[in-house]
């Protein structure tokens, strides 16, 4: 297979196809994966939402049913007349001094291993694996654990001990005796088990509804990891878990087994899920892997049956990497498929290149073959029907009408150059003729021309020296009017500089009355200023009454001490004013001087002009007469000078004409020899 240029028909027809066949796809493609995505991540989303709901709400209603079944428990007649009965003994023992937590003495042996029995028989028939222990409390404001069913370490304990002041069941004693209500704890470690565990206290009341005590059930947390676990639909690495409002895990999730009260989950579903908010997304969590995550509230909090204070929050969760394997394969599906529609369009429009450019290309070398001077070659038409066999057809016919067309123009070329050859050889003859007799006139009009230009010299210089005397007079005159007016003018500047020198002196006077003017507004100053002070000792004296006059005597003080600077200052622009007045008057008396003195000059000037002006008047009249022959001698060569451009005139052009003419037929002739040789350079 030959190599495809860039740019070559055959690289473009396959670009075309691939672009014209890729674009589609390609959107379409991207088009349904797009959707096909956003389809799947909504339903892993809402996958994840119905698990984590689903997990929540198994949450609360395992607890709801143990808080009715400890609820029942304690409303049997059994449970009510042991607790009566050792409520009893316990207020006795505190009344005594005696521990009222030690209360199963001979006297109750009967009536502990009935309730023993009672309480072995209930853990094991509702919920063995989570149900841990049942506990009875009695008392008052201090709570007295008074039997247990596993025995541990709580049994006979006062729930003001120091093992059990801060544990979550000395909280829950002091709200059930509060409220008279079932209360469900939080998971909490709880020392005296050495393990988790979460309570739930239900109030005991007799038939009068006097409060007797609380009946306690401990829960652990399988149930609740069980619970958590069940979750399905969330993969290989999907995982779920509950965490307190502390962020603290309060369940063991699927990857880890002991994360319970241990491990602390701070990220923005956990956040969200225990500030009492539901949602689904994609966030990043501890580790910065991309997660789906769905969080909601398990609602403990509202729960009124439950008396909880505190509530947890549920998040199940998967890697966005195996939630999207589908999405995964569905974009290599597509890859596939628009890799083998680019294949199948690349070759098709390879087999359409090689068929539509192929006989272009063999066209295009004849071509090159023909604008080389070879036309001998054979174009061959095919017996295709298409606009490339008409393309080849009209190619063929293109040549033979060439060929035919060079042979004519070879033998008119021939033809030609010796026609061009016997005009070129007349041309010349007729030539030197005409130069000879060009030269010949030539000299005759040279002379007269010399002739000519001598005349027009005289008749120049007698034109220019009239013209100049003529000017001489003008000016001559023009001066007569300018003396004149200059004289006038400096007898008004003489009259002007006297006014001038009268006004200074006028001002003169004025400045020093504007001297004694301020002299005196200086003396009422001084004298406003001394009567201001006067004005200050006199309120000064009248005490708080002179009050008001003590601002007034300070204004006007003020303000003669304003008018004082401001006579010092007009006194000080007034003696500037007065040395500038001086002055000028100074200059209007020389000026005056200088003005005098110009009128007489002046009168001396206009009488030297007016001599100059006459002698000048002569000499324009002498120059008149001889500037007038001076233009009949040259009127008289112009004619003869006239004749004589005409001829030679006339003569250049007939050398202009045969020179022409001989380049002309020198052009025709190199222009046979041209085409002659252009011609044979085709082989017919």
């Amino acid at each position: 297979m030959s190599r495809i240029a860039f740019g070559s028909l055959k690289f473009k027809l396959i670009a075309f196809f691939l672009v014209v066949a890729l674009i589609p796809v390609g959107v379409v493609s991207y088009l349904s994966f797009s959707k096909a995505r956003t389809a799947l991540e909504q339903s892993e989303l809402g996958l994840l939402r119905s698990a984590a709901e689903r997990t929540g709400r198994a949450i609360e209603q395992y607890l709801q049913t143990s808080v009715i079944n400890v609820k029942v428990l304690s409303e049997t007649g059994t449970v009510i007349s042991v607790f009566k009965l050792f409520a009893f003994e316990a207020k006795s023992r505190i009344n005594s001094g005696d521990d009222p937590a030690i209360i199963d003495s001979a006297n109750n042996e009967q009536v502990v291993g009935a309730i023993a029995s009672l309480f072995s028989r209930w853990l094991h028939l509702y919920e063995p694996e989570a149900y841990k222990d049942l506990l009875m409390v009695v008392g008052a404001d201090n709570g007295y654990i008074v039997y247990t069913g596993m025995k541990m370490g709580d049994n006979r304990s006062s729930l003001a001990s120091k093992a059990l002041n801060n544990s979550p069941l000395a909280g829950l004693w002091q709200k059930v005796w509060e409220t008279k209500k079932p209360v469900v704890s939080d998971f909490c470690m709880y020392e005296p088990a050495l393990c988790p565990a979460a309570f739930i206290g239900v109030p005991v009341l007799d038939e009068r509804g006097a409060f007797c005590g609380m009946l306690v059930l401990r829960l652990g947390h399988e149930k609740i990891d069980n619970l958590v676990r069940a979750v399905g639909e969330i993969g290989t690495t999907g995982d779920a878990f509950l965490v307190g409002e502390d962020l603290v895990m309060r369940s063991n999730s699927r990857r880890a087994d002991s994360a319970l009260l241990q491990e602390k989950r701070n990220t923005a579903a956990t956040r969200e899920s225990v500030a009492g908010k539901s949602g689904i997304g994609e966030l990043l969590n501890e580790n910065g892997e991309l997660m789906l995550n769905a969080w909601t509230p398990v609602g403990l909090r509202a729960a009124p049956e439950l008396g909880a204070d505190f509530d947890w929050g549920v998040v199940v969760q998967i890697t966005s990497t195996e939630a999207f394997i589908p999405v995964t394969s569905l974009k290599n599906w597509v890859l596939c498929v628009t890799f083998g529609v680019g294949v199948l369009a690349a070759l098709t429009a390879l087999l359409l290149a090689r068929n539509v450019a192929g006989p272009i290309v063999a066209l295009t070398k004849q071509a090159e073959d023909i604008s080389a001077g070879d036309l001998s070659v054979t174009v061959s038409e095919g017996n295709r029907r298409d606009e490339i066999g008409s393309l080849s057809r009209s190619f063929a016919g293109m040549v033979e009408n060439l060929k035919t067309q060079i042979q004519k123009i070879l033998e008119g070329v021939n033809v030609l150059a010796e026609s061009a050859s016997e005009i070129s050889a007349t041309v010349s003859q007729l030539g030197i003729g005409a130069t000879r007799t060009s030269s010949a006139v030539a000299e005759t009009s040279s002379t007269v021309e010399q002739v000519k230009l001598s005349a027009k010299t005289v008749s120049e210089k007698a034109k220019q020296v009239a013209a100049m005397s003529g000017a001489a007079v003008t000016v001559s005159e023009s001066g007569m009017d300018a003396t004149r007016r200059t004289l006038l003018g400096m007898n008004t500047i003489k009259e002007h500089m006297d006014s001038v020198a009268q006004t200074v002196i006028k001002l003169s006077d004025q400045s020093q009355a504007v001297g004694e003017i301020i002299a005196t507004v200086k003396d009422l100053a001084d004298q406003s200023n001394l009567l201001a002070v006067n004005a200050s000792i006199e309120a000064a004296r009248a005490g708080d009454s002179g009050k008001g006059f003590t601002v007034v005597a300070q204004e006007i003080k003020s303000l003669s001490d304003q008018s004082k600077e401001a006579a010092i200052q007009i006194r000080s622009i007034l003696d500037e004013t007065q040395k500038w007045i001086s002055a000028v008057v100074t200059a209007a008396e020389q000026g005056s001087e200088a003005v005098r003195i110009g009128v007489e000059e002046s009168a001396l000037a206009g009488k030297s002009i007016e001599q100059l002006s006459n002698s000048v008047t002569s000499s324009a009249q002498a120059v008149t007469t001889i500037d007038a022959a001076s233009e009949q001698q040259v009127a008289g060569v112009d004619q003869v000078g006239s004749a004589m451009v005409n001829i030679e005139q006339a003569m250049h052009q007939n050398l202009d004409g045969i020179s022409q003419l001989e380049a002309a037929a020198r052009r025709l002739e190199e222009l046979g020899v041209e085409l002659k040789r252009l011609v044979q350079a085709y082989r017919v």
